[in-house]
């Protein structure tokens, strides 16, 4: 039992060590900053800003490529956590989808409209609380807070919706380049070896 406790946490410390790099953080509050960037320049281009927000996951995975594994080599997911991360995205596409049948219900929508600071203020906290809990990625705690207080404080003091996002964007991005410059630091270029975050078999 202590053998496998023990392999436990070393497979969380890899795990964790893996996203301290800062790449997701700066990959969100780039997307976060440009969507907001584009409803301040044109409101009715939050379709095309939200279609560009695909390219910031291109952008993750690229990154990680280029700075994370040549220092800590690659990273297999356990099957555990693999489910965690389809969870994640099956919760955004269900959360989209409750988006589209709340617009279409008439009273709804009205109510939705009115306090749309406080609804977006809600949904990203419970999104980023969500990440934070099956990502084992506390921080995004922190996120999940300010998300709670920025957009919420906006309807109260009547800040325009697209300086929110364009802040909290701006507040994640200075976040993750200084996890990015403490994790370059800490963890010199190397040849990359294979971390395997599943169980050896016996």
């Amino acid at each position: 039992m202590g053998e496998k406790i023990s392999l436990k946490e070393i497979e969380r410390r890899a795990y964790l060590s893996y996203h301290q790099d800062g790449l997701v953080d700066v990959s969100i509050g780039l997307a976060i900053l440009v969507f907001g960037a584009y409803i301040l320049y044109d409101p009715g281009m939050v379709v095309i800003g939200a279609g560009s927000l695909f390219v910031f996951f291109l952008l993750y995975a690229g990154a990680k490529k280029a700075i994370t594994i040549p220092r800590l080599g690659y990273v297999k997911f356990a099957s555990e956590r693999k489910n965690k991360i389809r969870i994640i995205l099956l919760a955004l596409a269900l959360a989209n989808v409750a988006s589209l049948f709340a617009s279409a219900y008439r009273p709804l929508a009205v109510f939705l409209v009115e306090n749309y600071m406080i609804v977006v203020g809600v949904i990203g906290a419970a999104i980023f609380s969500l990440v934070a809990y099956l990502s084992d990625i506390k921080r995004f705690y922190a996120y999940a807070a300010m998300t709670l207080v920025l957009f919420p404080s906006g309807y109260v003091f009547h800040t325009l919706f697209q300086h929110n996002f364009i802040l909290m964007g701006v507040l994640m991005l200075f976040s993750g380049v200084g996890l990015l410059y403490r994790f370059l630091r800490k963890y010199p270029k190397q040849a990359g070896e294979i971390l395997d975050d599943e169980p050896r078999k016996r």
